[in-house]
């Protein structure tokens, strides 16, 4: 094994690949033998046959858990969801305290909206690793999908404490603030943002929570709102403000005409979006 190593280290690839074959022989059980003809044939693009060390890596010792990784790796650059996520579930449950798999597994729930999931994965994570950045980001992300605002603040608040320069942040957790009626908090966040960039748009929603009124607002705040606006318009107008009109109109028409049932329509709404159209 120690010459094995030591020539994988000098890029004695296939005296190394040799040297540990022959030790297979002898010891077939060898967890290190596998691992690291593993990480050969990988680099060589055999992944079948390092697929083949890891797997037997990880049955000779359940709680190898760099053979867990490398298996992760190439199920995800395969494209191989269902075993990516069979493998993770595989690790979690032979290394409990080892937060990577948690975390990774909680990547493949988020997209799935299987919010609670990430939540109970998440903070599996933090109970090892208080200060885990992404780990916070992503629970604060989660929770405002579920819509549920104030078990997010505590996660900005953290993301704030281990950067406290970073905008996003504060006017993320402003606007949070804001949405939860938090007027002074939300104007304290906000006051952040000003303070790190004295140009930014917000200086007008600073000064409408301080009670100062000006002519009109700033031009690039017009544009940041309905920029921020537009990426999600679309889901907001039909999913939550449950904007139909055109299967109204459709309805309509078909009321009035009955040969008109089952036909196809094409609809042009020029409304503006601001609700004076219905």
């Amino acid at each position: 094994i120690a010459l094995g190593f030591a020539l994988l280290e000098s890029n004695a690839i296939d005296e190394a690949a040799q040297c540990l074959q022959q030790v297979l022989s002898t010891s077939p059980n060898s967890v290190d033998a596998h691992f690291m003809l593993g990480n050969i044939t990988k680099s060589k693009g055999d992944l079948h046959q390092a697929i083949d060390h890891y797997i037997r890596a990880t049955n000779i010792n359940p709680q190898f858990e760099f053979a867990y990784r490398m298996l992760f790796e190439i199920y995800q650059t395969q494209g191989n969801t269902a075993l990516a996520k069979s493998i993770l579930e595989r690790a979690m449950s032979a290394l409990p305290s080892s937060t990577y798999f948690f975390f990774e597994r909680a990547g493949f729930a988020f997209p799935a909206k299987d919010y609670q999931k990430v939540i109970v994965l998440l903070y599996k994570v933090l109970i090892l690793e208080t200060e885990n950045i992404a780990c916070h980001s992503n629970l604060a992300k989660t929770y405002m999908q579920l819509g549920q605002d104030e078990p997010a603040i505590p996660h900005f608040e953290q993301l704030i404490r281990f950067n406290p320069d970073d905008v996003a942040i504060h006017e993320d957790l402003g606007n949070l603030y804001l949405k939860l009626g938090r007027k002074l908090d939300a104007l304290t966040s906000f006051k952040e943002v000003v303070r790190i960039e004295p140009d930014s748009p917000l200086t007008h929603l600073v000064a409408a929570l301080s009670g100062t009124t000006t002519p009109t607002a700033p031009v690039a705040y017009a544009e940041k709102l309905f920029d921020h606006y537009a990426q999600k318009f679309d889901s907001h107008l039909t999913q939550t403000l449950h904007y139909n009109v055109p299967k109204l109109l459709v309805s309509l028409m078909e009321e009035s005409d009955a040969s008109l049932a089952g036909r196809k329509f094409e609809v042009l709404d020029l409304g503006c979006g601001t609700g004076l159209f219905g």
